[in-house]
């Protein structure tokens, strides 16, 4: 009986695993969806001034978005895939 429990729990952990693996690839594919709107929207221009061209740029930075989604890639990609 000790060995069913141990695959039972197993089993639960799995289950566990693959959900928290679902959710993640859910926001993952959200995030990469809202940078492929990011990206594909024209820059217009208002003014051809230093402050204009700096705002915009402002805006187009993603690399704190990169820098933060980019443990959850890794995690996705290396780090958990369960143990069965």
């Amino acid at each position: 009986m000790n060995v069913d429990c141990v695959r039972l729990r197993r089993l639960k952990d799995a289950v566990k695993s693959v959900e928290q693996l679902e959710e993640s690839i859910k926001s993952l594919r959200q995030w990469l969806s809202d940078m492929y709107e990011r990206f594909i929207s024209p820059v217009v221009y208002q003014r051809a001034d230093t402050d204009e061209i700096q705002r915009h740029l402002g805006e187009q930075e993603v690399s704190g978005d990169v820098n933060t989604n980019i443990s959850d890639v890794i995690w996705l990609g290396v780090g958990n895939s369960p143990q069965f």
